[in-house]
């Protein structure tokens, strides 16, 4: 059986005001899904796996945030502090909304929550053909600061030649809204992990 391991559509449109040679004002709208349904698998009494249910899907979860910070950036690092932040969810998919999915309430598409952003990315070339890059988001709503939605990603990229490179790269997501169901049945606060070898082929236009 053919699984998914990365299904991703983001986009980014951002506008800054430079104030110095490092620092800005900026103004940024992110957005992200996902094309393919995500699924999660059992496995019966042969060891056969199959699909037991649908728990996402294109629009389900869609996160739109907007967000007025103030910005710093230099050679090998770029960091934003966005005090005003408006993190939209949306679920379209009827059976994920009603059942509260993504965060959302029971039978609603749409949560929005204000809340402070923060947005983090350093890239170092640790040796010829050798890159080290991570990049960290995080945002708390207003209301429950004390609970930090974590997405964070870091790379280690080596290329061969021209043609062909391998990286290795890890993934971390924690959101305090959405539950994640264990081996023993519940539903539970918890983070999500995963780490990927890739070997790519390099195409310039």
């Amino acid at each position: 059986m053919f699984k998914k391991t990365k299904d991703q559509l983001s986009m980014m449109s951002k506008y800054g005001y430079k104030l110095t040679e490092s620092w800005n004002i900026s103004t940024a709208i992110n957005f992200s899904t996902q094309i393919q349904p995500g699924y999660t698998y059992k496995v019966d009494s042969l060891g056969k796996e199959s699909i037991d249910q649908r728990i996402s899907d294109f629009f389900s979860p869609a996160y739109i945030l907007p967000t007025i910070g103030i910005g710093y950036q230099n050679k090998i690092l770029s960091a934003v502090l966005s005090p005003v932040a408006n993190k939209i969810t949306i679920v379209l998919d009827d059976s994920l909304s009603s059942v509260g999915a993504f965060g959302v309430e029971p039978g609603k598409n749409i949560r929005n929550e204000l809340g402070i952003d923060f947005t983090g990315k350093l890239t170092l070339e640790l040796m010829e053909n050798i890159t080290f890059d991570t990049f960290i988001n995080l945002f708390a709503n207003y209301k429950t600061t004390q609970f930090i939605d974590v997405n964070w990603t870091t790379n280690l990229i080596f290329k061969v030649n021209k043609f062909f490179s391998a990286s290795f790269g890890t993934h971390l997501i924690y959101d305090n809204d959405i539950l994640i169901e264990q081996a023993d049945g519940r539903n539970i606060q918890a983070v999500q992990f995963k780490h990927v070898l890739d070997i790519g082929l390099m195409v310039k236009f």
